[in-house]
């Protein structure tokens, strides 16, 4: 199951046509790492973070989500914790993102981020 930053991950990756073992040898890790790491098996380094910004040359928004979401998946949020619905949504999202350009993403995750920030606000 992919973590907050496994679909982060993915989707800078496939936004960028790039498989994951060719990720992975740019950051000088084994591809099973980075799944690992993906698939939250493995939680995400300060470090990994910092390397996957650079090999991709990341906006400064870009690397915003990265953290945000490297932060969210190592407090060991992960997919498994949630209801199969909730499951069945982030899985459909995942496999729909690759048929999505690149405005509709960038609306998306507007949303997504006025959504999140809406939750966190009625939170405290």
């Amino acid at each position: 199951m992919l973590t907050p930053f496994g679909i982060a991950i993915r989707k800078i990756r496939l936004d960028r046509g790039m498989r994951l073992i060719e990720m992975a040898q740019g950051l000088n890790v084994t591809s099973a790492y980075l799944s690992a790491v993906e698939t939250g098996k493995k939680s995400p380094s300060t470090d990994l973070v910092t390397k996957i910004a650079a090999l991709l040359d990341l906006k400064a928004n870009e690397v915003t989500i990265l953290n945000e979401a490297a932060e969210r998946s190592d407090a060991r949020t992960t997919l498994r914790q949630l209801p199969s619905e909730e499951r069945r949504l982030f899985a459909g999202l995942a496999r729909s993102l690759p048929q999505v350009d690149e405005e509709e993403r960038e609306r998306a995750m507007k949303q997504l981020e006025d959504l999140l920030k809406s939750l966190e606000k009625n939170k405290g």
